[in-house]
């Protein structure tokens, strides 16, 4: 059977086959090292069939697991996977034609298919078929709801502050600085609620919605929808995962459209200090001219402030790493630090008491 549901609330014992052909790797598949670093008791194994009989952590550094690479998807049905993710996104996210033989093989072997692609598998008659043939699931978390209205400005009544994530260019990590940040929260013993607006969000809240596949004037309602329902649970915090950049004139749509629609009460601004220029060849404008213009747009609306710097410093030594972070932090006033790698820094003590929560 099928099922184009947003949400994604796999059975406890779920087990993830990660389909990662051809580009595994630190700065090459996102959502397999988003999933790999959050929910590694959950993965069984990755396919990549550059690096087999090697580990997770011989192709990627950053991530210190011991999760086998494999050859392929017979090799990775020996670990007895429940679903298999996939974990990279091809050329204009599109389904390649050469992934239609293992996406086969998967749902053969019984394995419901996850997939945040542009191009739905539910689209495909073939696999829609074979799914129906094994009784398989194919889940297409980019399949976007019906949004009925457009943005009704309920910011105008919201008392649980929020949070956004901001970036100047795309895959800066935006989404596990809102993830660590939302760790750091739940550490002190606050109720968070997660707004995930992108396909790894999704699977690591299970729940969400791809902003990049609502119709453009609905992309700040649905947003809007996502935060009424976080609030049902009476949270302390709400934290929306950010998309894109205002910087960036490929995804600068979306971005605004989040956040007009989250009309956060606060940034945590992401930055990978090794990247200069966006994919346009544009150079970043000074770290606290890019804060200000994310505030001015807001600020027409309602006051925000920025709580911190997140600094991703995986390409520098320890030492080149804290120094970064004390420099940054100076140049911009804000307490700046990388949540992944220091996440005892008292830093992040400074981001969350600037909330006053």
């Amino acid at each position: 059977m099928t099922n184009s549901t947003r949400l994604f609330q796999p059975e406890s014992d779920a087990k993830y086959l990660i389909y990662a052909e051809g580009k595994f790797g630190a700065g090459t598949s996102k959502t397999a090292n988003v999933l790999l670093r959050y929910q590694p008791d959950k993965i069984c194994a990755v396919v990549d069939s550059r690096y087999t009989d090697k580990t997770v952590r011989d192709v990627n550094s950053t991530i210190d697991s011991d999760i086998p690479v494999v050859s392929g998807i017979a090799a990775g049905l020996a670990y007895n996977p429940t679903h298999l993710i996939i974990g990279v996104a091809p050329s204009g996210g599109q389904l390649p034609e050469e992934w239609l033989e293992p996406l086969k093989e998967a749902i053969t072997g019984g394995l419901h298919i996850v997939s945040g692609l542009h191009s739905f598998l539910c689209d495909n008659a073939e696999l829609v078929n074979l799914a129906k043939e094994k009784d398989v699931q194919l889940i297409d978390l980019r399949k976007p709801p019906k949004i009925p209205e457009v943005s009704q400005g309920f910011w105008r009544e919201r008392t649980v502050p929020v949070v956004q994530t901001i970036a100047p260019d795309c895959a800066f990590g935006k989404l596990t600085a809102a993830w660590e940040l939302k760790r750091q929260f739940e550490q002190r013993d606050y109720s968070v609620g997660f707004v995930a607006t992108g396909q790894t969000g999704i699977l690591l809240n299970n729940g969400g919605i791809v902003v990049d596949a609502v119709p453009g004037d609905f992309i700040s309602a649905a947003v809007e929808q996502l935060i009424r329902k976080e609030l049902e649970s009476d949270p302390d915090v709400i934290i929306v995962e950010g998309q894109g950049a205002i910087y960036h004139e490929g995804f600068s749509a979306v971005t605004l459209g989040i956040l007009h629609g989250a009309m956060p009460d606060a940034f945590l601004f992401a930055h990978r200090p090794s990247c200069s220029a966006n994919d346009y060849g544009f150079h970043f404008p000074p770290y606290r001219q890019m804060i200000n213009d994310y505030e001015r747009i807001i600020e027409w609306f309602k006051p925000v402030h920025t709580i911190g710097v997140q600094l991703d410093t995986s390409e520098f030594s320890d030492d080149t790493a804290h120094a970064l972070c004390e420099d940054i932090g100076h140049h911009t006033g804000l307490p700046a630090t990388d949540l992944v790698r220091f996440p005892d820094d008292s830093a992040v003590d400074t981001m969350i008491q600037k909330l006053h929560l």
